[in-house]
């Protein structure tokens, strides 16, 4: 086994991270886009500033889940419309959300590539909530 000097290492270090940066791809998405960006492994598309109804934003993550294991031939359950958005982002009952954020959260589901991975980026992504909108996001 050849060893490779510590430049080489680091440069390929450096090759490989990029490449497997955040490209949309992947569960975790290192808590990047969306309100606060904060750092713990969730993905946060970005928000499109335009509010919604939590009925409305939590149906497109459901369609979309349900269309990609539909897709994927995939069994089981999983968490129900509301709590399907609220958990992951400890939002409110009855707040709005960001249209923009619920999108990029459907769209982050339909690109798994399988049973389990569809599940991570279902439990990964927030969809933002905007602070203090509650109870106008229920008839």
């Amino acid at each position: 086994m050849r060893v490779l000097p510590g430049s080489v290492l680091a440069t390929f270090g450096l090759l490989l991270s990029a490449a497997c940066g955040d490209d949309g791809g992947g569960a975790g998405g290192g808590g990047t886009g969306g309100e606060g960006g904060a750092d713990d492994g969730k993905f946060r598309p970005p928000p499109s500033g335009v509010a919604i109804a939590e009925a409305t934003a939590c149906a497109k993550v459901a369609s979309a889940l349900q269309s990609r294991m539909t897709d994927l031939g995939c069994a089981g359950t999983t968490r129900s419309c509301p709590d399907l958005i609220q958990a992951p982002s400890g939002a409110p009952s009855c707040a709005q959300y960001d249209e923009g954020a619920a999108d990029g959260c459907a769209e982050h589901v339909l690109a798994g590539a399988d049973c389990e991975d569809v599940r991570a980026r279902l439990d990964a992504c927030v969809v933002a909530h905007i602070e203090g909108s509650e109870p106008a996001g229920c008839p």
